[in-house]
């Protein structure tokens, strides 16, 4: 099992939106791009998706607190939030890091690295 919070700490802390009074990305639109990153992974390993009863948790249901993956996918799962984060922000994506985050990510995935 993987804890939401956990990866909505890593994320932050990945993209150095640390402060608690005004971070860069509300929860909201962190557990969003989380959402979209359980996306992109079931779609490139639907194997790791094997043991859920649904899809993908609807993680804007605030009470979802954990995501039913085994603990080793937390890396590219975090790793593609990410990416999804500064993919819809123009103004901290300006150095190509979503696009290495992603690739980073599913290359974690897929074994590759």
């Amino acid at each position: 099992m993987i804890q939401v919070a956990r990866v909505l700490a890593e994320v932050r802390r990945i993209l150095q939106d640390s402060h608690p009074d005004q971070p860069r990305d509300n929860d909201a639109a962190v557990r969003a791009a989380m959402a979209m990153a359980l996306q992109d992974m079931r779609r490139m390993r639907p194997d790791v998706f094997l043991g859920m009863l649904s899809a993908v948790p609807d993680l804007a249901d605030q009470s979802v607190t954990q995501v039913d993956i085994e603990a080793m996918f937390i890396t590219p799962l975090v790793m593609i939030t990410a990416s999804h984060l500064l993919m819809q922000n123009d103004e901290y994506n300006r150095d190509g890091s979503s696009a290495n985050l992603l690739a980073l990510g599913r290359t974690q995935l897929v074994g590759l690295a």
